[in-house]
Order: C-alpha cells, then sequence, then structure tokens
C-alpha cells in the first residue's frame, strides 16, 4: 500500500477519534503523539485548567496542558518567576480527552516534564 493511503489513513482515523466519538466522561484519554519541543519558559496561565507557556524556537508561544506534572516540572511552575525566559525542553503527550466543560472531546498536548538547559 503505498504511504500517501497509508497517511491518508491515519489522518482519517484520528479525525474520528478527536470529531466523531462520542464524548463520554470517565473515560481513558487516548493518545495521539509524543514529543519534545525546545525553545523558552514564557510563564504559566489558570483558569479552568492549568497552562505552561512556552515559546518553541520558531518563535510560537503554546499553551500546554499541565495535569499530572513530574518533580522537575512542577519545581519549575512553584517558581515561575525564576524561569520565565530560561532555555528548555518541554515532553508532552498529545491527547484527545473528554473535557467536561466543553462537554466533547478535546484534541490538546499536555506537558508532564521539563528539561532546562543552557542556551548555545
Amino acid at each position: 500500500m503505498p504511504d500517501s493511503i497509508m497517511r491518508y489513513f491515519l489522518a482519517l482515523c484520528l479525525f474520528q477519534c478527536a470529531f466523531l466519538l462520542p464524548a463520554q466522561e470517565g473515560k481513558e484519554p487516548i493518545l495521539v503523539s509524543e514529543g519534545k519541543t525546545y525553545g523558552q519558559v514564557v510563564g504559566i496561565e489558570a483558569g479552568d485548567y492549568f497552562y505552561l507557556l512556552f515559546k518553541d524556537a520558531a518563535g510560537e508561544t503554546e499553551p500546554f496542558l499541565v495535569l499530572r506534572p513530574d518533580d522537575k516540572l512542577e519545581t519549575v511552575l512553584n517558581d515561575i518567576g525564576n524561569h520565565e525566559g530560561r532555555a528548555a525542553a518541554v515532553k508532552w503527550r498529545e491527547t484527545v480527552r473528554y473535557v467536561p466543560e466543553a462537554g466533547s472531546n478535546i484534541r490538546q498536548k499536555e506537558a508532564y516534564s521539563i528539561e532546562l538547559t543552557t542556551p548555545e
């Protein structure tokens, strides 16, 4: 099967996971992808949920949902003022999960760890 057809079916499956599955509270999130983003810590944003704001290498600021941080990320979040502007690498998981406030499945990136780095 050609690679382009495989990518099409994968994209279709991910679309169905995010938008066509019935939204059900209490279901485990569906893992879409995992990765690491390099850049700078910008700050935090709190509302219904808690977000780490992070500027990537291209200069785009991206919010990462924080639900279950490890000890390294929790240390940064608890002292965010001393870490703003620091070079770092955020480890994240992209998931599809039910969000009660939205009443539907939402696809988002969740930060679970951070590695502080020194700029080159």
